[in-house]
């Protein structure tokens, strides 16, 4: 007896994702030299260059939209801020931070209004590891927050 196999390709189909909707987060702080995260994940060390007083800058692109984000800011000798932030689909978000000494008042930052922009941000290049003491206090900060937020 013999048995006759035939070849048999199943065809593959896919089902498209929709990418996922993102947006820019731009944050202004008024000390260079302090370390900017978000979502205690990624961060920027020295904003501005080295410590002192001046403006500094970071964009965080390719944020998901219609999250709540959490901005949180640090630096030496100066009370660490965290803020929420939400960003539309294609938008930019400000966030304007003055960072007061440590032993001053409780920092409020602000938010300015999101705009929209079709050409993407620029992205500083150069990123080295946060210090450990700015990088605690902005840990402990938010979890303040968080708890705080909880009650």
């Amino acid at each position: 007896m013999e048995i006759a196999l035939n070849m048999f390709i199943a065809p593959v189909t896919t089902t498209p994702v929709a990418p996922r909707a993102t947006g820019s987060i731009r944050v202004y702080v008024d000390r260079t030299g302090s370390t900017i995260c978000i979502n205690n994940g990624d961060c920027y060390v020295n904003v501005g260059g080295s410590p002192g007083p001046g403006t500094g800058t970071v964009v965080f692109s390719d944020v998901t939209a219609g999250e709540v984000q959490i901005i949180t800011i640090a630096a030496d000798g100066y009370m660490p801020v965290s803020t929420a932030i939400t960003v539309g689909k294609d938008q930019i978000a400000t966030a304007d931070v003055s960072l007061r000494p440590a032993g001053g008042a409780t920092t409020v930052p602000t938010q300015t209004s999101i705009q929209q922009s079709t050409v993407p941000p620029t992205m500083p290049t150069a990123r080295s590891a946060p210090g450990v003491a700015p990088v605690l206090g902005a840990l402990a900060l938010c979890g303040a927050v968080f708890l705080f937020r909880k009650i």
